[in-house]
């Protein structure tokens, strides 16, 4: 009767590995794919009429940041944190920026 509970116990935490490796993928895939978005319509809106917009890359450093420190603190990487903080410090400088270019506007 206790190899059975042992066994049933085995089970339930394989499965719940597998859901959260298959979670962290699907948010490394998410942040991918709303970066490359981000960087296809900065660089169409640049070509087409010639301005940068500030929101869409504020944004885009602000997902690069939070991902670059979360992964950085949880497996105590330093070179994590470091492009995290400039990362941020980027998306920081993109949204203060944006809030000139509307005041100005």
């Amino acid at each position: 009767m206790d190899n059975k509970i042992l066994e049933k116990a085995r089970n339930e935490k394989r499965g719940n590995e597998y859901e959260n490796s298959i979670a962290i993928k699907s948010g490394l895939v998410d942040t991918l794919a709303v970066i490359v978005v981000v960087l296809f319509l900065v660089i169409f809106e640049y070509h087409i009429k010639g301005t940068l917009n500030l929101a869409l890359m504020a944004v885009g450093a602000t997902i690069i940041s939070a991902d670059c420190l979360y992964m950085g603190i949880r497996n105590r990487k330093s070179w994590r944190i470091i492009f995290g903080i400039m990362a941020g410090l980027f998306a920081i400088a993109m949204i203060w920026a944006y809030l000139d270019q509307l005041v100005t506007a």
